[in-house]
Formats: C-alpha cells, sequence, structure tokens
C-alpha cells in the first residue's frame, strides 16, 4: 500500500516589475521564515512596492513565521510598500487576530486565482531551500520575529516571554 507523502514546505516565487509573489505550501514555520525573509528584503531592495503572500495552500503557520511577517510588515509601513495575505483560510484568519497582526498586515480571504496570478508575474520558482544559515542566525530570527509579534500587539509579550528568555540564554 502507498503512503501519501507529507506536504513540503515550500515558497515558491516570483517577480514582475514591482510586484512580488510568494506562494506558501505546506507549513509556514521557522524552517522557510529566514527564506521568506530574504526574498521579501532583497525584492524590496530591488525596487519592488507590493509583496503578494497566496496563503491558499499554507496548512499552519507558527509564531516564527508570524513574527517575521510583523516584522516585514513594520518595515513596509515606513516606507511606500505593501504587504498583503490573499486567499486565507479561516484558521490563519484566526490566527493572525489571536496575535493582532489583522491590525498591521492587509489580509484578503480569497481574492485571485493561479492562473491571474501566473498570468501577471509568471512561473514560479522555488525559493524554500536557500544555504543554510548558521545556527546562530536562525536562533537571531527567531528572537527577532517574537520580539516583533510583541512589538506589533503589547498583549502578546506574555505569551512569548519564556521563547524570548530561552533564546535570548541560547544566544549567549
Amino acid at each position: 500500500m502507498e503512503q501519501s507523502a507529507k506536504p513540503s514546505d515550500v515558497l515558491l516565487v516570483t517577480t514582475h516589475g514591482h510586484t512580488a509573489c510568494v506562494r506558501v505550501e505546506g507549513r509556514a514555520t521557522f524552517k522557510v521564515s529566514g527564506s521568506l525573509k530574504k526574498f521579501i528584503l532583497g525584492a524590496a531592495d530591488s525596487g519592488t512596492t507590493r509583496v503578494i503572500l497566496d496563503m491558499d495552500h499554507c496548512i499552519a503557520m507558527d509564531s516564527t513565521f508570524m513574527g517575521v511577517l510583523a516584522g516585514i510588515a513594520m518595515q513596509f509601513q515606513a516606507g511606500d510598500r505593501h504587504l498583503m495575505l490573499i486567499n486565507l483560510h479561516a484558521e490563519t484568519v484566526s490566527l493572525l487576530e489571536t496575535l493582532g497582526l489583522d491590525r498591521l498586515l492587509e489580509t484578503h480571504t480569497p481574492l485571485t486565482t493561479e492562473a491571474a496570478l501566473k498570468a501577471e508575474l509568471g512561473v514560479p520558482e522555488d525559493f524554500s531551500k536557500l544555504s543554510a544559515s548558521a545556527e546562530s542566525d536562525t536562533l537571531q530570527m527567531i528572537l527577532e520575529a517574537h520580539e516583533n509579534l510583541i512589538d506589533a500587539s503589547p498583549s502578546n509579550a506574555p505569551k512569548f516571554e519564556d521563547v524570548i528568555s530561552y533564546l535570548r540564554k541560547a544566544q549567549a
């Protein structure tokens, strides 16, 4: 009997003009958060002013991923850039609301089809497997992501104070 494979955690990315699109497939976790941050900030440095994250194929998000989104959104608010999450499922919307990120991120339930995105942006490439960064870089990214969640909504402090404390000790 053939077992079904677990979904891969993948970021498919493409850019066109001043727009970048990221399709999240599988779980949006700390494993792909560094790649997401590197791609979006690199695209912004290259002139991208609009980033669209298609969450239709995303089955779960962890706090590191949401913290990275919060940090990017706060940076984008300081400039003339837009970060938009589309095709959100009810569970994803609920997660974002729980942490107060719904006030920081532009979100949309089903907005557009994959065919429309491909027509506008072209065929996406897999960007989720960047060269592995040092463990200290990963720890720093996870720490910053959780600090971003607190910056985005101070009521998140009690939820993540133990994680932040642990990460700071791990870096010492």
